[in-house]
């Protein structure tokens, strides 16, 4: 606990933050995740059955993509596809970048929850806590690689200018204590 607090001050030491604006998201279910693009000016925000969509200068809602008990959202925007996790249950749902359509909706787990992109793997991963496994996909073809069984628990980090958190964790059930993988 101690390490996320200090990481919390190195993050914030320095940083001025202030209400630039408020926007309003229709609907009275529940919220999980937002993920900003900045290249595409976008504002993804998991909002329980689907994922609402912003214009990041405007703050309009440009649209929104359907699923089902909806978690993360990642980015590759060199693909032009986005990636929600969703317990509806447990996928990946792929869709476009500019249509906002979906592609194609990919079993992971049980109940994927954090996901991110890695562009130095080329690789989508999930935090599944249902399996408790961290599956990752390849963005390009829609194929998952499924983790060697007896992982016993995940927790996930990711590596980018804007975080300054920076690990995947990967625990085998025979490792009494948390190792960084190395993938």
């Amino acid at each position: 606990m101690l390490l996320f607090v200090l990481l919390g001050a190195i993050c914030v030491q320095g940083a001025s933050r202030h209400l630039i604006k408020k926007i309003h998201v229709p609907g009275d279910y529940g919220w999980d995740y937002l993920t900003a693009d900045s290249d595409g000016r976008r504002l993804y925000v998991s909002h329980d059955h689907e994922v609402v969509v912003l214009d990041l200068d405007t703050g309009a809602i440009v649209g929104k993509i359907p699923g089902e008990d909806v978690h993360g959202i990642a980015i590759v925007r060199d693909l032009g596809r986005g990636f929600i996790s969703a317990t509806d249950p447990g996928s990946i749902t792929i869709f476009d970048l500019k249509t906002l359509a979906v592609i194609q909706r990919v079993p992971v787990g049980a109940d994927p929850n954090a996901i991110f992109f890695d562009p130095k793997i080329g690789r989508v991963f999930s935090a599944d806590r249902g399996s408790k496994r961290i599956p990752a996909l390849d963005p390009k073809t829609g194929k998952v690689s499924a983790p060697k069984n007896g992982t016993r628990r995940s927790s996930t980090a990711v590596e980018s200018p804007m975080y300054c958190a920076m690990e995947l964790f990967v625990v085998p059930k025979s490792m009494p204590t948390a190792i960084p993988a190395i993938l």
